[in-house]
């Protein structure tokens, strides 16, 4: 949202915001998007809804689904929220008979144009944080595949839409691929997101084909579970 649309919906003059605004910015609160003036939601903002998840046991609800998943594959299954710019893990289980030896830990966080967890989350987020990422943050380079060209990268989330799902093909850890997809509430907003993750060598193409479907069927699961006990998503 601008200045003026904060002002209008809020009958405080546009002076007024511009300073709150600035705070909110200098704490972490809210990112500005240097080329449209527009503001959206910082890093802290999302530790307080961390914490409202946390109250009305989201996690609770997501884990049982995750563990099965975990258990169903033998990797490591991954929670991820939006953190300001980035995706952070909220939960990560780990045992999996052939789960990660690089241990995914809850509260690390990402940049989300490198993980499927990431990606996931991107591609049903408001454009302007993609543009932020893109015009601001840049397209920082983690491993060979890593994505640093923003045509590829709109390419993907154009695809992630149509799937439903996003891959990782080594574009964060070197010898690590992943498979993610987003959950949605029932306006079609995105929530959080779920990844499986393995050693590239085990992520076939098969495997990849047959986690995705697998991945779809949890993030639904997980989404009607929190409607179904009252969970606000």
């Amino acid at each position: 949202m601008g200045v003026t649309e904060i002002s209008a919906l809020s009958g405080v003059n546009k002076s007024t915001i511009s300073k709150i605004l600035h705070v909110l910015q200098e704490y972490g609160y809210v990112v500005k998007n240097s080329q449209s003036g527009r503001y959206f939601l910082g890093g802290k903002f999302v530790m307080f809804s961390s914490k409202v998840l946390k109250g009305v046991k989201f996690t609770d609800v997501a884990r049982p689904f995750l563990a099965e998943l975990a258990q169903k594959t033998g990797e490591t299954v991954n929670l991820g929220v939006i953190s300001g710019t980035k995706v952070l893990y909220a939960d990560v289980i780990n045992t999996g008979e052939n789960a990660l030896h690089i241990v995914n830990q809850i509260g690390k966080t990402e940049h989300m144009h490198t993980s499927a967890l990431g990606k996931a989350l991107l591609a049903y987020s408001p454009g302007e944080l993609m543009r932020h990422i893109i015009d601001v943050e840049g397209l920082p380079s983690f491993s060979e595949n890593t994505i640093v060209d923003e045509g590829e990268l709109m390419r993907q989330i154009d695809q992630i839409r149509t799937l439903g799902y996003a891959t990782d093909n080594e574009e964060c850890e070197p010898g690590v691929r992943c498979v993610g997809s987003p959950i949605l509430n029932r306006q079609g907003e995105v929530i959080a997101s779920i990844s499986i993750s393995g050693y590239a060598g085990r992520f076939t193409h098969e495997k990849m084909e047959l986690y995705s479907r697998m991945i779809l069927d949890t993030a639904r699961s997980i989404s009607v579970a929190c409607e179904k006990t009252g969970v606000p998503l």
